[in-house]
């Protein structure tokens, strides 16, 4: 399995056959000068897609073209939901099943503190592989939650596309046919699509599609992120929990 993490301090491609490669960015300089534009490697890195290591970073915070919109709308708009629209899910619908949500696999993996990152992957990187290996463990035996099953039933009756940047295969599980970011990537980004629901997005893999999506027209609603930070101009959001609509 190949995870790709695209934060504030550096970008990772990391793989549990053993591979790791890291850039660090021009943040690191607050905590230490010269590792900005360093990179590490490790085992055999040309298995790593260059497109989704590079892909731009967007977490810029503004609720200035946020609109709230209340459960009881959010839950006639996804019940409405039709084969002109799409479903892309994320960390948050995999973590109401009990899988650690991205920011906590970046925090395990020491993403946000490059200085730790930084000497972990050169005296040793077998330990964050090991780390990403545990995890993919718990992908495995972990079961699809309620939300799974609504939208596979949803699915069935109005015939939409579900994507996700989930590699938990719980869509799979519980009988969802889902398209996966960023392999599906180029697709995506070349069909209209009339709304797309965002359950628990918020990967930067992810985050370049939607910009693609609005500039082509498509209406976009959010379910389930943390803060209002998706690189759009503009977005309904219902800032309450997946569980309550589904």
């Amino acid at each position: 399995m190949k995870y790709y993490f695209n934060t504030k301090y550096a970008n990772m491609a990391i793989s549990t056959e053993g591979a790791i490669h890291i850039i660090f960015k021009r943040s690191c300089d607050c905590f230490a000068s010269g590792l900005f534009e360093r990179e590490c490697f490790f085992g055999e890195c040309s298995c790593f897609d260059e497109s989704s290591f590079s892909v731009e970073y967007w977490k810029e915070y503004n609720t200035g073209s946020v609109t709230l919109i209340d459960e009881e709308k959010i839950r006639t708009l996804i019940e409405g939901i039709s084969e002109e629209d799409i479903m892309i899910t994320g960390a948050g619908l995999s973590n109401i099943a009990g899988i650690p949500t991205q920011r906590e696999l970046e925090d395990s993996l020491f993403l946000n503190d490059p200085i730790k990152l930084y000497e972990c992957c050169t005296k040793d990187p077998n330990r964050l592989i090991d780390i990403l290996r545990f995890f993919y463990c718990r992908l495995s035996v972990t079961k699809p939650a309620k939300a799974h099953y609504k939208i596979k039933s949803l699915q069935e009756r109005k015939n939409f596309v579900v994507a996700t940047e989930n590699l938990d295969l719980l869509h799979e599980k519980s009988g969802v046919e889902a398209i996966h970011i960023p392999r599906s990537a180029f697709m995506l980004e070349n069909i209209c699509y009339k709304r797309a629901f965002l359950i628990g997005v918020g990967n930067p893999c992810c985050q370049s599609i939607l910009k693609g999506l609005e500039e082509s027209g498509t209406a976009i609603y959010a379910v389930s992120i943390t803060k209002p930070n998706l690189n759009v101009k503009n977005f309904k959001w219902y800032s309450g929990s997946i569980e309550s609509i589904f």
